[in-house]
């Protein structure tokens, strides 16, 4: 439900794994989808379960920018594994220039890890899109 403007991504299921992509503000929604999760787990307070892990990418605090595109490439193994188990990928930012490179990004990962071609990796890309598992919430 879109509340006021407000973007609105959808509650992956609680069985879901989640890859969740998002600069400063646009994590704010992940912090939900954690808590629920939580909740869901144990009916207690945050708490990470399940081997949840994070990367973190820093664009001003060093010589050289490294972006959340970058983190992604970086754990190309580990996004692909998770992909291979059904894992959910949400993306939320604001709709400049960081969907796009987050998009390329794993379109490189799929067709990297899994020896397609580029236009097989799209493919596949839109398939997930397609069914749920890839979803980018963009706003301006």
């Amino acid at each position: 439900m879109v509340s006021q403007g407000f973007p609105a991504l959808p509650l992956p299921s609680p069985s879901s794994l989640l890859v969740l992509v998002g600069p400063g503000t646009g994590c704010v929604p992940f912090h939900g989808f954690v808590e629920e999760r939580a909740m869901q787990d144990n009916g207690g307070p945050l708490c990470i379960a399940r081997g949840g892990r994070f990367y973190v990418a820093f664009s001003r605090d060093q010589l050289q920018n490294v972006y959340v595109q970058h983190q992604l490439r970086k754990q190309s193994q580990t996004v692909w594994d998770l992909l291979l188990k059904g894992a959910c990928i949400s993306v939320a930012s604001s709709a400049t220039k960081m969907p796009s490179d987050v998009m390329s990004a794993m379109v490189e990962i799929i067709s990297e890890e899994a020896g397609f071609s580029r236009e097989t990796a799209v493919l596949q890309l839109r398939r997930l899109e397609k069914v749920g598992r890839y979803h980018v919430e963009a706003w301006s």
